[in-house]
């Protein structure tokens, strides 16, 4: 082998390394397909492959590639201050060899990269040299660092460039992968180290442009390392390379026998891992290397490459690069099946994932459900074609990846038709804007409406019935955006709604069922914003407008609805309406779905976990087994399973409903509409009955983007502003969150729907007594006790105020008050089942009294108490506010016994989660820092 010329080399070369990098079984398929067109070339590579089945040929940079040149004679050879020992790989730029410092001066492994000489021959030199500068840029943990670098002679005593790398014991990313069975989360946050590198890498103004996983090392440690920057460029380089001028001159040329064209393309980058830009030779940025990334994640996450297929000729894949849409990563899952050739990743990964579902911990059906949505979406978003619509840089993909570890909102959105509704909107903003919160509600019902009406042809009556309502939201839905406001007028929502109503009244007069459908629309919509007052009126009006012979499905389905909103009012009496309905063996699935729904929130309400969770157990089971249900309302249904888990204290469990929830409604392109409004403030409640604070108020923010962007006086209804007030008061952010209670308390008024204003009063206390204005906070209690007296039984949970006038009493320096009061709270807390976090809180003041007082036996028994719940309310999460709360309490009661060192111990494991949380100045971040001392 070492008598291949130049020539030849060039064209072995590329074909080479595309072998080097396929499974077993891939590369009989690739040797058969180029036998067919060149059996002189194919029995060439073959007996190249041979010679790489010798074990020491082991991988490092490129997989395991033969040199062609008898390197074997270099094994002790002295490069600058190394011995070279063994050939660790070689591909076609060059070989890599491990060597041992020779100087004596100490002992150190290292990797010496040495440029094959006919390389050298052409710019491959000056490729070379840029290596080495780009290296000396970088100085990164993630990123093997450059020792060395220099000349030195060969046997013939021609110069040898060569450079000295930091030498990596590891295994590529893909491979590390799977024999670790990693899970999909371990393989997200093990490629948020290898974005932290590229992001160093781009910071420093250095693309890398060979972004795969054999150029991503993983040391048995389960550190990371990126290697392998020679065909690097700077950022502020402005030619680019003759390779990639030769294919934008050939723009991809059907002439498949042109081995210039794949020699090139191979030279200048990896097929499988470039950029559309790259294959068309336009100008390279940062978001070349994001479209690299984004193939590296859809192989680690589902086992198979998002364009390439085994049986492909080289420009067969560059032309893919350019204008095949990568499926999303669950529908490769769930339809690439069993043929580990119809797209198989080129580089050396595992067998295809679903002959070994275990590699990722999943069955390949629960990994589609894993990927599906938020990873999908993120995937898909650094795989666009065009650069500018992938993200702007490595730092947004990897806090994407982030916020979807973390549960929270991600900015990837699926290409939807309420995609592409928005982006019209915005070039359409005349009116638009202040109707899409309600027209998103009202399409919803007109979707799901017209949807039963086509599956229910074979009841012809029943079908011209709900044709007829689905006509009429439709007429209204075109009324209610075109007849509500003149040409560049600007209304606020409120007004809007208030318009829409009059247009009901007025336009649908003497058509009493159609009147009644939009009615029953809006009211949808008033609940939705948190107006129960309001929602209920037109509940009620649209019950009383139903004529005596409409079908029982859809009586069932007003009736319900307006029934739910009674008991959430006070008027518990109206459940029996609803438990008639949902048992009513007239009714069909889809309205005992819907009436379960409205149970179960009933429940929710009266906080009768038990019954909430058994409800929307029903309406799940109803869901599942009916071929007739909708997906927004199995989206529903998901919904009300996180709060029945929540309520449950299963509080994990209720992530993952609430994310399949919101994970269903974006794929329909409905991510930013009411209903998903109300699913993340649900899902920020569950995040603060867990202690985290941080992604509740994550979750509100997201709610807050999504009102604004609804044009004039778009804002988030009243709890939505009233829990904001709420996490931002937990965090210590004191006059934020008493803002944020006003806006709530403002909007409240402006919508009639003053009865929740003990609401945001609540938080403005807490506020007011943790930043020390007792005088304010006696005020504030005074008109919220008396707004309590006036409110129907239930509505508000009495012990809220109870606690904080302990809370105060405690600040003041009156233990035995807040004693008292806490131990109150503690008897009527554990008599409640659900009630784990009201629990939690009286046994911290408890517990705080006793110190005060004296009795730290007490107090230490209070908070292990209190630590056990907030731990378990915890769960999975990384943090929680409540948690280190009682670590602090644990340590200074242990303080107040004498035990210092379970003092610090405790102290520090408070801090370790305050810091994530609370800023260096919070009275607590300082408690705790004292006594870790």
């Amino acid at each position: 082998m070492r008598n291949i010329d130049s020539a030849r080399w060039a064209q072995l070369s590329p074909l080479l390394d595309e072998l080097l990098e396929l499974d077993s079984e891939s590369v009989s398929a690739r040797i058969e397909h180029l036998h067919a067109a060149d059996a002189t070339l194919a029995d060439e590579l073959a007996a190249l492959l041979a010679r790489a089945q010798d074990p020491r040929w082991t991988s490092y940079l490129e997989a395991g590639a033969p040199s062609p040149l008898d390197d074997e004679l270099l094994a002790g050879r002295i490069v600058g201050a190394y011995s070279l020992e063994r050939e660790l790989g070689a591909g076609g730029m060059g070989s890599v060899w491990l060597a041992r410092r020779s100087d004596g001066r100490f002992d150190s492994k290292a990797a010496v990269k040495l440029p094959h000489s006919d390389v050298l021959a052409g710019d491959g030199g000056e490729r070379f040299a840029r290596e080495s500068r780009l290296l000396a840029r970088l100085s990164h943990p993630n990123i093997a660092a450059l020792l060395d670098a220099g000349v030195t002679s060969d046997s013939a005593g021609h110069a040898q460039p060569f450079l000295v790398l930091e030498y990596v014991d590891g295994e590529p990313i893909d491979r590390w992968c799977d024999a670790h069975a990693a899970s999909i989360d371990a393989r997200i946050r093990l490629f948020l180290d290898v974005l932290a590198a590229v992001a160093h890498a781009h910071n420093n103004l250095v693309l890398h442009r060979d972004l795969k996983p054999s150029n991503v090392l993983v040391t048995p440690d389960g550190r990371v390392k990126l290697l392998d920057f020679g065909i690097a460029q700077l950022l502020k380089e402005e030619k680019l390379l003759k390779e990639e001028k030769l294919l934008k001159e050939e723009k991809l040329r059907d002439d498949e026998q042109s081995p210039a064209l794949a020699a090139q393309a191979t030279v200048a980058f990896t097929p499988n891992n470039a950029a559309p830009e790259q294959v068309l030779g336009h100008d390279l940025t940062t978001a070349t290397d994001v479209y690299a990334l984004g193939v590296m994640l859809y192989v680690l996450l589902c086992g198979v490459h998002p364009t390439a297929r085994a049986e492909q000729s080289l420009l067969e894949r560059l032309r893919a690069v350019v204008d095949v849409t990568p499926p999303r990563m669950s529908q490769s899952v769930t339809h690439s099946g069993a043929n580990p050739l119809t797209n198989v990743y080129t580089e050396p990964v595992s067998p295809f994932v679903y002959r070994a579902p275990p590699a990722r911990r999943l069955t390949p059906r629960l990994l589609a459900r894993r990927l599906e949505g938020d990873l999908d979406n993120i995937v898909a978003k650094a795989l666009k074609k065009a650069p500018e619509e992938r993200y702007a840089s490595v730092t947004e993909l990897a806090n994407d990846l982030r916020r979807h570890l973390q549960h929270e909102p991600v900015l990837a959105r699926p290409d939807s038709l309420g995609y592409r509704a928005n982006r019209f909107v915005r070039r359409h903003r005349v009116g638009a804007a202040a109707s899409v919160a309600l027209a998103l509600a009202i399409f919803a019902g007109i979707a799901a409406t017209t949807w039963q009406a086509h599956n229910a042809a074979q009841q012809r009556d029943l079908a011209l019935v709900r044709l007829q309502r689905a006509e009429a939201a439709a007429e209204f839905v075109d009324m209610m955006i075109f007849g509500t406001w003149g040409n560049d007028e600007r209304i606020s929502l409120q007004e809007f709604l208030s318009r829409s109503e009059q247009l009901a009244h007025r336009q649908f007069h003497g058509r009493t069922t159609e009147r009644s459908v939009v009615l029953h629309s809006l009211g949808a919509y008033y609940a939705s914003l948190g107006n129960q007052t309001k929602a209920e009126g037109l509940f009620r009006e649209a019950v009383a407008l139903l004529p005596p012979d409409v079908d029982i499905a859809w009586r069932a389905t007003v009736e319900c609805e307006h029934a739910s909103m009674l008991v959430q009012l006070g008027h518990p009496d109206a459940q029996a309406a609803l438990e008639r309905w949902a048992t009513d063996a007239r009714v069909d699935a889809e309205a005992a779905v819907q009436c379960d729904m409205d149970l179960a929130q009933m429940a929710q309400t009266n906080n009768d976990a038990p019954a909430a969770m058994r409800y929307a157990l029903r309406a799940q089971q109803r869901a599942l087994t009916s071929t007739h249900i909708t997906p927004i309302e199995l989206a529903n249904v998901e919904s009300e399973l996180g709060y029945g888990y929540s309520l449950n204290d299963q509080l994990d469990a209720a992530d993952q409903h609430f994310a399949a929830a919101i994970r269903k409604y974006r794929e329909l392109g409905q991510g930013e509409s009411p209903a998903v409004v109300a699913i993340f403030n649900n899902w920020a409640v569950v995040a603060r009955r867990a202690g985290d604070y941080q992604h509740a108020l994550a979750m509100l923010d997201e709610i807050v983007r999504i009102d604004g962007g609804r044009g004039a006086g778009g804002e988030p209804p009243p709890y939505v502003l009233t829990n904001r007030a709420r996490a931002l008061v937990a965090l210590g952010r004191y006059d934020e969150g008493i803002a944020e209670a006003d806006r709530a308390i403002r909007s409240m008024a402006r919508t009639d729907d003053t009865s929740k204003v003990i609401h945001p009063l609540s938080v403005k206390i807490d506020a007011s007594i943790e930043r020390g204005d007792f005088a304010a906070a006696q005020l504030l209690l005074a008109e919220a006790e008396h707004r309590v007296r006036e409110l129907p039984a239930g509505v508000f949970d009495a012990g809220t105020l109870a606690y904080a006038r302990g809370r105060m009493a405690l600040l003041q320096g009156q233990p035995a008050q807040a004693l008292s009061i806490a131990q109150s709270l503690v008897a009527k807390s554990s008599a409640v089942a659900n009630h784990s976090g009201n629990l939690m809180a009286a046994l911290r003041l408890r517990a705080a009294a006793a110190l005060q007082l004296g009795d730290a036996v007490a107090a230490r028994r209070d908070a292990e108490q209190a630590l056990q719940i907030a731990q378990r309310l915890q769960g999975a999460r990384p943090r929680s506010l409540a948690t280190a709360q009682s670590w602090l309490l644990l340590a200074r009661a242990a303080a107040a016994a004498g035990d210092r060192s379970a003092a610090r111990a405790n102290a520090s494991k408070a801090l370790a989660q305050f810091r994530q949380m609370l800023a260096p100045n919070h009275p607590d971040v300082a408690a705790a820092q004292q006594l870790s001392l």
